[in-house]
């Protein structure tokens, strides 16, 4: 009786540290999945910040609309045009005619991007940035399942 009394505490034991292992697992995987989707939404906007604060004009879009590209009129003619869009889930940069550079990596799909150009006449120039990232989860797995959307609005510096 004894022996199976063991056994049953030793079972409940065992469970617990099973669970407690699954958990620690399957949270390091969703942590592992936010980073790469946060580490490239910070990237990509890093860089757009970059160039639309240092950029002379705005090409497009137009003054109160959208776009799902953004062309800049640099000051370097080596980066004129400097142009922003989205091609088979990447966000892609082109500067002064160069071919297009992927800025995220294949770890990511970005399923939206919008360029949004808010400026009011007078101003420098203001683009809002809309964009939805998500992890590529090719195993199928929930705990890789991940998308986040960001916004951000930006302002050319006045020259």
């Amino acid at each position: 009786m004894e022996f199976l009394v063991y056994i049953g505490m030793a079972a409940i034991v065992f469970s617990i540290l099973g669970n407690f292992s699954f958990e620690t697992i399957w949270n390091k995987a969703r942590v592992a999945t936010k980073d790469e989707v946060s580490q490239n939404a910070r990237f990509v906007l890093a860089r757009m910040s970059f160039a639309i604060r240092n950029a002379q004009a705005i090409n497009s879009p137009l003054a109160g609309s959208s776009s799902p590209a953004l062309s800049l009129a640099m000051l370097a003619a080596a980066a004129n045009p400097t142009v922003f869009d989205l091609f088979n889930g990447a966000v892609r940069i082109s500067e002064g005619g160069s071919p297009p550079e992927s800025l995220t990596s294949n770890e990511v799909t970005v399923t939206s991007l919008q360029f949004l150009n808010v400026s009011y006449i007078g101003t420098p120039g203001t683009i809002r940035i809309e964009m939805t990232i998500e992890f590529n989860n090719a195993s199928g797995r929930h705990e890789f399942d991940f998308t986040e959307r960001y916004y951000t609005t930006i302002n050319l510096r006045k020259r």
